[in-house]
């Protein structure tokens, strides 16, 4: 006994008015890093020279900031990043740049210290907004 079987398939048809489409939603999320490159001190010794590579992928922007150690009535540090100058709180938090949208590229970075008592480290950070 032979057996035969056949699948037929049938488009759909759709009527004139009938309309279709679909809908495709995507959450990218945010993505943001700074890394330093080395400093240097520059040829008028009163200035440390270098630069900063920034990646963030966040269309409002993102806030960078330096921590440190808490800074004497009488020390004083300016930190000019990408051209935003800004003198370092006596806090240890400092904001020193806001960064308007999505950026990835090399920023530099100079940092002038006044009647420092003892050593000083600085590190950069950033929040996305």
């Amino acid at each position: 006994m032979l057996a035969a079987s056949a699948i037929f398939a049938t488009p759909a048809i759709a009527g004139e008015s009938a309309s279709g489409g679909f809908r495709i939603s995507l959450n990218v999320p945010v993505v943001c890093d700074l890394d330093a490159q080395p400093f240097e001190l520059d040829a008028s010794g009163q200035r440390f020279v270098g630069q900063v590579q920034e990646f963030c992928n966040s269309n409002r922007g993102f806030q960078v900031f330096a921590s440190h150690r808490m800074l004497e009535q009488d020390e004083s540090i300016s930190v000019d990043y990408g051209g935003s100058r800004s003198t370092l709180d006596l806090t240890g938090m400092s904001p020193v740049a806001f960064r308007s949208g999505a950026r990835f590229g090399y920023v530099p970075v100079s940092i002038e210290a006044t009647n420092l008592s003892a050593p000083i480290a600085l590190e950069f950070g950033l929040t996305a907004i």
